[in-house]
């Protein structure tokens, strides 16, 4: 059990037993908690770390674009939510660095070129990979697995919109 965890079940347990909870209504308590205080935590490390670093906007944008589409693709899933989030952390700083250095380095004609072959990687990888089921999550139900997975078309298309508009 990570720290978030500890932190989430401590505070949902004095809470509950505060408010004359059940068991049910205190696991409940202790999932709202825990999505919150992971999230939270999430978005000041990445603001902390992109002030740092000095890519704010970029780190920002990245983290956004990849948790909306973490939603309905799945993913790789980290042994602690501390885990997770330095692994995100990380990814998104790897991310903007190389935007940074692409926008910088690349000219405008292969910038739209590398965005095209990102974007067509994108649709493989949705409709041959996605979503990726987890040991919590197994998306047993190939209902379910399409529903995510046109979802996740939408929002790819949704982002292609604005990537042409920009």
């Amino acid at each position: 059990m990570g720290v978030i965890d500890k932190i989430s079940l401590n505070l949902s347990t004095r809470l509950g037993d505060r408010l004359d909870k059940d068991e049910e209504e205190k696991a409940v308590l202790n999932y709202g908690l825990f999505m919150i205080i992971h999230t939270f935590l999430g978005i000041i490390l990445t603001i902390l770390v992109g002030l740092i670093t000095g890519m704010i906007i970029e780190m920002s944008l990245i983290t956004i674009t990849s948790a909306l589409f973490k939603r309905y693709t799945g993913g790789v899933h980290a042994s602690t939510p501390e885990i997770c989030l330095i692994i995100g952390i990380i990814l998104s700083l790897i991310l903007s660095t190389v935007c940074r250095f692409i926008s910088i380095n690349i000219d405008i004609n292969n910038i739209v070129l590398i965005g095209m072959t990102i974007i067509a990687f994108s649709y493989y990888m949705i409709y041959y990979k996605c979503p990726v089921p987890s040991k919590n999550k197994p998306l047993n139900n190939e209902k379910t697995r399409n529903k995510l997975r046109k979802k996740a078309f939408t929002l790819l298309n949704i982002y292609i919109i604005l990537i042409i508009i920009l």
